[in-house]
């Protein structure tokens, strides 16, 4: 495997959910309503993190050879944990207010 696609596979991911932060974080610093804003981005992150493990998970099948390793799986679970688990915290103050 040549250098370059090593590179973009491994870093691309990583890429994706540190500019998908960024420009999530942007669009929050001009809302007017910043828990329904905030509410609604992680929903976009959510979906974000999602389609890269469904990305990851397919190329399993594709190419083994091209498909992230275990520790990116972890990485991506994890964030995805933590953005469902705000979501919901989001959500109950959302119905509180």
């Amino acid at each position: 495997m040549t250098p370059l696609i090593l590179t973009v596979v491994t870093v691309g991911p990583f890429a994706i959910l540190v500019a998908a932060f960024f420009i999530i974080r942007f669009w929050l610093a001009k809302q007017p309503d910043r828990l329904v804003a905030r509410h609604r981005a992680l929903g976009v992150f959510i979906l974000v993190v999602t389609a890269l493990m469904f990305t990851a998970f397919t190329l399993r099948f594709v190419s083994p050879s091209l498909a992230p390793t275990g520790r990116s799986g972890v990485m991506f679970a994890l964030v995805l944990v933590f953005a469902i688990w705000q979501r919901r915290r989001l959500s109950r103050q959302l119905h509180e207010k």
